[in-house]
C-alpha cells in the first residue's frame, strides 16, 4: 500500500521523517532544530552507530518511515555513497514488494563539505545548505 506523500507548498502540520546520518549526535540535534516543525528526526544514526544494516532497520521499522536521508557532511565520501546504495536498495525491493507500484520512495541529501571549488564550509553553511536543499526536495516553503 503506498503511503501518502509528505510534499507541500506550504508550511507543513505534519512534520515530515528524516534520519539523519552525522559524525556527531550533537550536529544532528542541530539539524533537527533548524528543520523544525516542518520535518521531524525520529532516528539519528551517528558515526560510532553507523551500518548499512543500521540504515536498512530504521528505514524498515520506523512508523512513519522516514521519506529522506541526511547524510552530515563530516561523513567521507564513500559513506555518502553507500548511503545511496542503501537507499536505492531498499527503494528497489519496495517497488518489487508493491508489485512494481511506486509506494515510498527514500530520498538521500548529502551535505557538501566544500562550495565544489574547494572552499571548505563551515558548519553553518552547511546547516544552511540542507535547510535550502530539504525544503526544495520536498516542496517546503520557508518562512
Amino acid at each position: 500500500m503506498a503511503q501518502p506523500s509528505h510534499t507541500t507548498t506550504t508550511k507543513t502540520t505534519t512534520p515530515i521523517p528524516l534520519l539523519c546520518i552525522a559524525s556527531l549526535r550533537s550536529t544532528a540535534l542541530t539539524f533537527a532544530k533548524l528543520l523544525s516543525p516542518q520535518f521531524t528526526l525520529p532516528a539519528i544514526l551517528d558515526s560510532p552507530n553507523y551500518s548499512p544494516q543500521n540504515i536498512t532497520l530504521l528505514l524498515s521499522t520506523l512508523n512513519p518511515g522516514p521519506v529522506g536521508v541526511i547524510v552530515g557532511g563530516g561523513l567521507t565520501a564513500e559513506i555518502q555513497e553507500e548511503v545511496r546504495r542503501v537507499v536505492e536498495e531498499f527503494n528497489r525491493k519496495g517497488r518489487e514488494e508493491e508489485g512494481g507500484e511506486k509506494g515510498r520512495e527514500v530520498k538521500v541529501i548529502c551535505v557538501p563539505v566544500d562550495d565544489g571549488e574547494g572552499e571548505r564550509l563551515g558548519m553553518k553553511e552547511q546547516l544552511e545548505w540542507c535547510k535550502r536543499s530539504s525544503g526544495e526536495l520536498f516542496g517546503v516553503v520557508w518562512e
